[in-house]
């Protein structure tokens, strides 16, 4: 009995061994992610953001950037063959504030596209709520897809929710990030999660976010 107890703790160490190394392999590992929709392969597009007054008012410069980065990615990792550059929508959105509620066949039509992805911001913060002392950033959003000539050019054919946070754990303040970082985390992750919706990629088995 002794002999056989020598002989299996080599073989339990090993088993342990293992264990840790594929556990390991499966945290720092990837995994491919297959798209949610990917109806704009061959299609023409325009990204528009809406965020409400008190959003614009604490960040100006958020609706313009996530605008200009998502349609940047969705350009890059796509099959789409045409798009309206960031810069034209925007223009268009400050020339047409009320655009929100055109329809979006409309909408679509106006600006030459088949497609039109639509996010509505509801959500944006740096801090945590009630506390201006520790970092909790978040932005979220609600996205949509228009297909302007499926026979409901007005509704949304794709729906999903995107959220994103970041630091990852709580207890940061100013002097660990300054606001800067935080909202550049928030804003790359944030065109990460929305564009990733429409194109096969690889993502971390376990993310940050």
């Amino acid at each position: 009995r002794a002999l056989l107890l020598a002989a299996l703790l080599p073989f339990a160490a090993g088993c342990q061994i293992a264990g840790v190394m594929a556990s390991t392999y499966h945290r720092t590992g990837t995994h491919e992610v297959y798209a949610e929709y990917s109806g704009l392969d061959d299609e023409t597009f325009a990204v528009f953001i809406a965020a409400d007054r008190t959003i614009q008012a604490q960040n100006p410069r958020l609706v313009p950037r996530l605008t200009t980065a998502i349609t940047a990615q969705l350009v890059a990792e796509t099959g789409a063959v045409g798009y309206v550059p960031a810069a034209l929508v925007l223009d268009y959105s400050y020339n047409h504030p009320s655009w929100p509620a055109t329809p979006y066949g409309e909408l679509a039509e106006e600006l030459g596209v088949s497609r039109l992805i639509v996010i509505d911001l509801y959500e944006h913060r740096l801090f945590e709520r009630g506390n201006s002392y520790l970092w909790q950033g978040v932005i979220a959003g609600n996205l949509g897809v228009v297909e302007a000539d499926s026979s409901f050019p007005n509704d949304f054919t794709y729906t999903a929710g995107v959220s994103v946070r970041f630091p990852d754990n709580d207890g940061y303040g100013p002097d660990d990030y300054t606001a800067d970082q935080i909202l550049a985390v928030l804003e790359r992750r944030f065109t990460n999660r929305a564009t990733w919706l429409f194109y096969d990629h690889e993502e971390d088995n376990v993310p940050d976010y």
